[in-house]
């Protein structure tokens, strides 16, 4: 009966092995560094101020986003600058998680209505969160009306197009040194609650309410893998475990009464 006994713990032992395997799955953290073509780039529509960032504030470095390296799921997005980045705490993050241009699938609005000043029609900004973009082919962009920004770039979608989605709002931490900034400021959102899929092609954007510093990347990589086949419950393998076991039992039981 020992014998069986081992087999069933055995059996346990190695189904929580292969569930502990898929829990540390690993991710991909790709990095972007800044450069001076966001503003052109992004709107396409845009053909004012093509200076790379106006007056150093925020002065964005760089851009990592984090997937998972099997399914593609969006884990985390952080925005890099060398400048205090809390004063663009009303922020606008473009999301177009399947090919690249403006053809945006997320909105995530962060900062609520500060500065909103800023914008020409305060009126369409949407709350603070994570939104769908109702039809990624038909939406209007919030601009910004302000001189002292960069007037006529866009800062936001309008919440006429948006569709609500979850609450997120994104961490601002300082003093960070890192690969594109030294004692600087990062601005992070975290998207592990939510099932975005970034597919082979990606891009994303961000802009603050001033649109000072414009974001606009392009990613790529292999696309979404066919998932692992799913591993068994713990309490499923105790009870296949212990069927066999007293199969076995029953079966040597047997064969002993006919000795």
């Amino acid at each position: 009966m020992k014998k069986y006994t081992k087999l069933t713990v055995a059996l346990v032992a190695g189904c929580c092995m292969m569930q502990a395997g898929q829990a540390l799955a690993a991710s991909i953290t790709k990095d972007f560094e800044d450069d001076d073509t966001s503003a052109t780039q992004f709107p396409f529509s845009y053909t004012g101020n093509e200076e790379e960032s106006i007056g150093l504030n925020p002065d964005v470095c760089g851009i990592h986003v984090t997937y998972d390296d099997v399914t593609g799921q969006l884990l985390s997005i952080t925005i890099d600058s060398q400048t205090n980045i809390s004063l663009a705490s009303f922020a606008s993050l473009y999301i177009n998680n399947n090919g690249t241009g403006e053809d945006w699938d997320y909105l995530v609005h962060s900062g609520g209505n500060t500065n909103a000043s800023y914008t020409a029609d305060p009126t369409k900004l949407p709350g603070n969160g994570l939104w769908s973009v109702t039809d990624e082919n038909d939406y209007d962009y919030t601009v910004v009306g302000n001189p002292d920004g960069r007037e006529g770039h866009a800062n936001g979608i309008s919440k006429d197009d948006l569709s609500w989605v979850g609450t997120l709002t994104p961490t601002i931490s300082s003093g960070v040194s890192g690969m594109y900034i030294n004692n600087g400021w990062t601005l992070t959102y975290d998207f592990s609650a939510f099932s975005i899929i970034l597919e082979s092609e990606y891009t994303i954007g961000w802009t603050p309410y001033c649109a000072n510093d414009v974001v606009y990347e392009t990613g790529k990589w292999a696309g979404p893998q066919n998932p692992p086949a799913p591993v068994p419950e713990p309490a499923t393998m105790v009870l296949f475990g212990a069927g066999i076991a007293a199969l076995a039992s029953w079966r040597s039981r047997r064969n002993g009464n006919k000795d």
